[in-house]
């Protein structure tokens, strides 16, 4: 399971992973990752980002957890589709059990707007 923030700001988006199970933490030397359908890849590796097609959570760099981070968009309707595009294979990386065979709970419902639980 994963929580993380997302917060959209303007042309902005704010991410942040609170809280990742051990399990699903990749190396540099051996990363995990997981393409969604939807072609946005999830992945382990090293430190916590978002780039253009790719998700990364809590990796081999522990140093760099907690600490936020910042992806801008041209404008507010590509960073709102690309929300959409990030929760969808979240969702789908959790619904197929994350970098494991075990499957993982259900999003938290009733959370904060953005606050996510995967």
């Amino acid at each position: 399971m994963i929580q993380c923030f997302m917060i959209p700001l303007e042309k902005a988006i704010v991410f942040q992973v609170l809280e990742q199970d051990e399990a699903q933490r990749g190396t540099y030397a051996n990363p995990k990752q997981f393409e969604a359908s939807n072609g946005m890849v999830i992945k382990s590796q090293d430190y916590p980002r978002l780039t253009e097609n790719a998700v990364y959570v809590q990796g081999g760099y522990r140093k760099h957890d907690h600490a936020p981070k910042l992806l801008r968009f041209g404008s507010n309707n590509e960073r709102d589709r690309y929300l959409i595009k990030v929760r969808g294979a979240m969702q789908e990386w959790a619904s197929r059990g994350g970098f494991s065979v075990k499957p993982r709970p259900k999003p938290a419902a009733g959370t904060a707007s953005h606050f996510y639980s995967f």
